[in-house]
């Protein structure tokens, strides 16, 4: 099974995490596992290496990304060049198709049935961005979220996928790369189960349940699609989108635990872990500056 993460080196941290998610899950599956990177220190390169050594089952390949092919391309937020970077994917990957993560996830179950996802005549397989289908069934599916999406590398480098995205950032303004990839696909995707990438969008529209509704297996209320009411039980892949990370100290994310539960397995695991502490560090600031621009404008 061929997985690639494609990170700002501040997320090696939580890549890691994901990628110790996979494993155990996998533990006899071969995993060839790409990292397409920034930079990385010595002593996280070290950290990463001891983190998997053991596995013999686990190919690691890192994949160092030239920031300049990005320098002009927009962001917002928190969102740095990287999110930019799964473009490369087709020509640094030279493989029939791939399985991209984004690092901000943790999978919860096997994957084997997602990768070997029929793939012909579609550019990619990912799950819808918000479950519309299931609140009006008579639509088509809407966009599809980029952070787990199974690629189809022949058919990426068929329509020369990077050229397509670059040129559609020339005529539009874009802060991220989902956008991009869902005006270049069209209606060439297949729609995966929500189980596959249970995002928080999905996690607000089944909270609207009782518990009672979403538990009964299988599910005797019509109002719960089937679809859903697995992803509720048990989803595949937990992606956490918004700001509510698992590794925030804030967070009430109800499968944070997961994440710090693979975080204590890995050599990056420590108390003061500088990454989480810097992402903490800057949320605080943010949020105070928000307070205080609150207060201004009330006064």
């Amino acid at each position: 099974m061929h997985i690639v993460f494609a990170i700002n080196h501040r997320y090696l941290t939580h890549c890691v995490v994901t990628i110790t998610s996979i494993l155990a899950h996998h533990p006899h599956t071969p995993l060839h596992i790409y990292i397409l990177i920034d930079r990385i220190s010595p002593q996280k390169k070290a950290q990463l290496q001891k983190a998997f050594h053991q596995h013999d089952q686990v190919n690691l390949e890192v994949i160092y990304v030239d920031l300049d092919c990005f320098t002009d391309l927009e962001t917002r937020d928190h969102l740095t060049p990287a999110v930019y970077y799964r473009l490369l994917i087709p020509e640094l990957i030279t493989i029939p198709k791939v399985l991209y993560l984004d690092a901000d996830t943790i999978v919860n179950d096997s994957l084997l049935e997602l990768y070997y996802t029929d793939l012909a005549d579609v550019i990619l397989a990912g799950v819808e961005n918000y479950p519309s289908t299931y609140l009006h069934p008579q639509e088509s599916p809407g966009c599809f979220n980029s952070g787990v999406l199974l690629l189809n590398l022949e058919e990426c480098r068929r329509i020369n996928f990077k050229s397509l995205a670059l040129a559609y950032t020339q005529e539009h303004l874009v802060f991220d790369d989902q956008p991009i990839l869902n005006a270049i696909v069209g209606k060439r995707w297949r729609v995966l189960p929500p189980k596959y990438n249970f995002t928080s969008s999905y996690l607000r529209y089944l909270r609207r349940f009782t518990s009672h509704q979403l538990t009964q297996n299988p599910p005797t209320d019509p109002v719960v699609p089937d679809e859903l009411a697995e992803a509720w039980r048990r989803p595949a892949i937990i992606y956490y989108t918004s700001a509510n990370k698992p590794w925030l100290y804030f967070s009430n994310h109800p499968y944070r635990h997961l994440y710090w539960q693979y975080l204590k397995m890995t050599p990056f695991y420590h108390p003061l872990n500088p990454d989480i502490l810097a992402d903490n560090l800057r949320l605080t600031r943010y949020l105070i500056q928000r307070n205080i621009t609150k207060f201004r404008l009330n006064k």
